[in-house]
């Protein structure tokens, strides 16, 4: 009964829960929708759990707001800003550690809620560890989509607009973006942190079901798998560990549709760019002129992703200084 417990500071407090030897000083902030399934999230709290004491032999004990906060008893974000520029803000920063659940995958309620963003902002402002955690069967469909609709999760990571957000109370939602906008950065500064953390934490997750496949797999989800992630990787600047999975990706697409399929071109050219980008010049181009051969086979001489291929091609020459050769290939590419 909440009118009973009004002068109590949590839920566990109202409930005389304060001795239980469960209850302890929290080590890691649960941030989440209140609009999410219960049990997703204390599937997710109990795996972190399970987690942190298999691996570091950690106890956690959660900052979980269903059981800690009395909201009869919390300011209003209008009424007392301070306590939450400050206190709040303090209290995140001595836990040190967020786990945030984002749910469904593909657009997760948590980017478009204000006070969700307000506690990412916090974190990232206090350098606290941030960890994103899917509820199981949304991880399965993440990495369903990783095999099969890359340009989705392309799409979708790049949603984040604090400005945009929503909250219950227009006071708060107010309060929240003034305190953003008077940060370093902005609220721009934030949407661009979010993003390279979420860029981070796919890339994590792809990691994982890369680490699963089979060395015998031969299949070609598995081979797409492996392109996604090295594309995801390449994003980030991390180059070798592209390429690995890369020519992973590429022998599997040669073994299971032979080495003059489209895919393999597509393949190859993937890989060209990277050295491209990294200025090794003289192993980009075999590789893209072998692409182009098997376009210009398989799929006519007036294929669009021939005329790609001229383009990469000429892009090379060009960077090389061979200016009239380039110029020849980029008019065949118009042609």
């Amino acid at each position: 009964n909440n009118n009973n417990n009004n002068n109590k500071d949590s839920t566990a407090d109202g409930c005389g829960c304060a001795n239980f030897s469960k209850v302890g000083k929290a080590t890691c902030f649960v941030s989440h929708v209140w609009g999410y399934r219960f049990s997703e999230v204390f599937e997710l709290v109990k795996r972190t759990s399970v987690q942190s004491q298999q691996e570091k032999g950690i106890k956690e004990y959660f900052w979980f707001d269903v059981f800690v906060v009395n909201q009869h008893r919390m300011p209003h974000a209008e009424n007392d800003q301070e306590w939450w520029s400050s206190m709040f803000q303090q209290n995140i920063s001595e836990i040190g550690r967020v786990i945030a659940i984002l749910s469904p995958w593909g657009s997760p309620i948590y980017m478009t809620r204000a006070w969700c963003l307000w506690e990412l902002f916090c974190s990232i402002k206090h350098k606290v560890d941030i960890q994103f955690l899917l509820p199981t069967q949304q991880e399965l469909l993440f990495i369903n989509a990783l095999r099969t609709d890359f340009h989705e999760i392309l799409v979708n990571i790049s949603q984040v607009n604090v400005e945009k957000a929503e909250a219950r109370d227009v006071r708060d939602k107010d309060m929240i973006l003034r305190s953003i906008r008077e940060s370093e950065g902005g609220p721009e500064q934030l949407n661009k942190i979010v993003l390279d953390h979420l860029r981070e934490w796919f890339v994590t997750l792809g990691l994982q079901a890369v680490a699963h496949i089979h060395p015998t797999d031969q299949s070609e989800s598995s081979a797409q798998l492996l392109n996604q992630v090295a594309s995801l990787l390449q994003s980030q600047g991390k180059s070798e560990n592209a390429l690995l999975l890369y020519q992973r990706s590429l022998h599997i697409f040669e073994r299971v549709l032979g080495a003059n399929h489209p895919t393999v071109s597509i393949m190859l050219t993937n890989i060209a760019i990277l050295f491209f980008s990294q200025d090794k010049h003289e192993i980009a181009l075999p590789l893209f002129q072998r692409s182009l051969d098997i376009r210009e086979r398989v799929l006519g001489v007036y294929h669009p992703l021939v005329a790609t291929s001229l383009n990469n091609i000429a892009v090379l020459l060009r960077s090389q200084g061979k200016f009239e050769n380039a110029l020849t290939l980029f008019q065949r590419s118009l042609d």
